[in-house]
């Protein structure tokens, strides 16, 4: 949740913003022992959100279309697989660093952390849970920011977010999430692609007028959801794809965030 607070009084200034952490981020809450992260799959993820939108904004029956949602990565396929089960809850849709697939090199940086995050290493618990949360975001970083943005920012200021990362979840909650989420998209009817399908198809007997819009962005040297998976998701939807920054990696919200910002302010503005 951390990584947002920069953009609400960008984001904040004509419009009510609800910043959603979704289940398996974060500590476990202070009137709680333990945390259930049993189920913390996308559609279990889908009617959460569903429901923590209706209750913030007192929506009501889900075809009162007045909630756009910016989703970046797994936020983003979240809003997908909200938007494929209730397609009439949300105007628009601003998805950043989410691709129809994973290449290669993104398959082997998920086994990575999920070995990193092993069985294991979660019932050893203690300070080798709190290495591995630490490898984890250390890896997470370095995966999903450029090279050139990375150097720039130095080893020190990086730790700091190190820090967070690792002082900021739990263990079981960011592995329950790479274990429940982070399947085969090509086969899951939770893949972005399956996702894609079914948003397409229910907007084919809705008026264009009060069809969801969407929009797709990623960045030029995104590793983890490359610009041609961004493309291929992006046809299957009928959405714009914008390639945000040439050299920007995975996280373009943080990378870039004024310009980021302005993109997203810009397409919610539109009729």
């Amino acid at each position: 949740m951390s990584s947002w607070e920069h953009q609400v009084p960008g984001l904040s200034k004509d419009r009510d913003v609800l910043i959603y952490e979704c289940l398996g981020q974060g500590p476990v809450p202070a009137d709680r022992a333990t945390h259930d992260f049993s189920n913390v799959t996308l559609p279990y993820q889908a009617e959460a959100l569903a429901s923590v939108v209706e209750a913030a904004y007192d929506s009501g029956l889900f075809h009162v279309r007045h909630i756009d949602v910016a989703g970046f990565s797994l936020g983003g396929r979240i809003a997908l697989a909200t938007a494929s089960v209730h397609p009439h809850l949300f105007r628009r849709l601003h998805i950043t660093g989410v691709g129809a697939a994973r290449d290669d090199y993104a398959k082997v940086m998920l086994a990575s952390w999920k070995d990193i995050l092993s069985q294991e290493i979660r019932q050893q618990g203690g300070e080798n849970g709190e290495t591995a949360l630490r490898a984890f975001g250390w890896s997470t970083i370095l995966a999903t920011y450029s090279h050139d943005f990375v150097a720039a920012m130095g080893a020190k200021r990086i730790r700091t977010w190190v820090d967070g990362i690792a002082n900021q979840n739990t263990l079981d909650g960011i592995a329950a999430l790479l274990e429940q989420t982070h399947g085969e998209m090509e086969i899951d009817e939770w893949s972005p692609l399956s996702m894609a399908r079914r948003i397409s198809q229910s907007q084919g007997n809705i008026m264009e007028i009060d069809r969801l819009k969407g929009k797709l962005v990623v960045g030029g040297n995104d590793r983890m959801a490359t610009p041609a998976e961004v493309e291929r998701l992006g046809k299957e939807l009928s959405w714009e794809v914008l390639i945000l920054a040439a050299s920007a990696g995975h996280a373009v919200p943080m990378e870039c965030a004024r310009e980021w910002r302005t993109d997203l302010l810009d397409f919610l503005s539109g009729d």
